[in-house]
């Protein structure tokens, strides 16, 4: 993994940064209606709390770590611990609800991205995958909200530690550096952790699954529970489902890609 784009707590600990980001990915396989890349944003403080109460949470239920596929498909868990789950899940839900901390996503849908590479052909040589723009547009987010900030503060990016899923980040990171991107100006460097032993990164999984869940299926309490706090971070443009129009936009404000 390039230097430039890594960072070691333990290396670093005296110049931590103020906001850190933990995300999750969803839809990169070939032939996904969409692609996703979320989770959530906070201070160190914050995500110390929500990360004990999550753990508090595990212990109380029993459960060495929440995942949300696994749950879901049965396929670490039996259908007994399926049932203490469900139950866990909206406490979970709670802690998040209850927090400070910002949810942050951007999806590209399969359609979506078809539209702009059939708008600007230039568009896909440059971005390649819809991974890539959701990823710059993520990173955009957290650049502008962390430079709002008084004074400006730098972000640090954590993701899984699973190698397909470090590969992935760190190109597109690489790409964004390399292409003179704007978007990484505030982001100090990326991170990478086992999502077993995170329950910051099992939040970005539970967000993401239940994104997903909310644009199948809008029966799940704890689902509603949870997205009713993305009403926040829609008014500071951290939520985004790219559409066609998006993209039009998107082109209309630049001639890079003619």
């Amino acid at each position: 993994m390039p230097a430039f784009c890594q960072w070691d707590e333990n290396e670093n600990s005296e110049t931590l940064p103020v906001l850190k980001a933990f995300f999750d990915e969803s839809g990169v396989h070939d032939g996904s209606p969409m692609v996703a890349l979320g989770g959530f944003i906070g201070s160190p403080h914050d995500w110390q709390t929500v990360e004990q109460q999550w753990a508090a949470l595990l212990h109380h239920f029993g459960i060495p770590y929440y995942h949300s596929s696994e749950v879901e498909g049965h396929w670490t868990f039996g259908h007994e611990a399926k049932n203490i789950m469900g139950f866990a899940k909206v406490e979970f839900a709670k802690i998040l609800s209850a927090s400070p901390l910002l949810p942050i996503f951007c999806i590209m849908p399969a359609w979506t991205w078809s539209h702009a590479c059939a708008t600007k052909p230039r568009f896909s040589a440059i971005f390649r995958k819809p991974y890539h723009f959701c990823f710059a547009e993520m990173m955009k987010s957290l650049s502008q909200l962390a430079e709002e900030r008084a004074p400006p503060e730098k972000v640090l990016v954590t993701l899984s530690d699973t190698v397909e899923y470090a590969a992935r980040a760190t190109e597109a990171y690489a790409f964004a550096r390399d292409n003179a991107l704007d978007v990484v100006q505030s982001i100090i460097g990326l991170s990478f952790v086992a999502m077993k032993v995170s329950p910051a990164l099992q939040a970005a999984d539970m967000l993401l699954y239940d994104i997903h869940s909310q644009l199948v299926n809008s029966a799940d309490p704890a689902s509603r529970k949870l997205l009713s706090q993305l009403e926040v971070s829609n008014k500071l443009n951290l939520c985004k489902f790219i559409s066609p129009e998006d993209m039009d936009n998107f082109f209309a404000a630049t001639s890079e890609f003619d």
